[in-house]
């Protein structure tokens, strides 16, 4: 059980790693929104996928979550 524990752990850092990554990339994106000159469609746009692929993250976070649980109460 230890090893499959452990390896939920390294999935848990990876995704928290890539989570921040793309917090950073939203705060670029989000300086980059504020430019005027930025198309409005395009805003949306990437606004909409961010929101996606931050949702998607969370999801699946919470699902390791879980199962790091449901591990644990075994």
């Amino acid at each position: 059980m230890s090893s499959a524990l452990e390896r939920l752990q390294v999935k848990i850092e990876e995704f928290t790693k890539k989570y921040e990554q793309l917090k950073i990339e939203n705060a670029k994106l989000t300086r980059r929104l504020q430019n005027p000159s930025f198309d409005q469609k395009e805003q949306q746009d990437l606004i909409k996928k961010l929101q996606e692929e931050l949702e998607q993250k969370d999801e699946h976070i919470d699902t390791l979550i879980a199962k790091v649980e449901e591990l644990l109460a075994t």
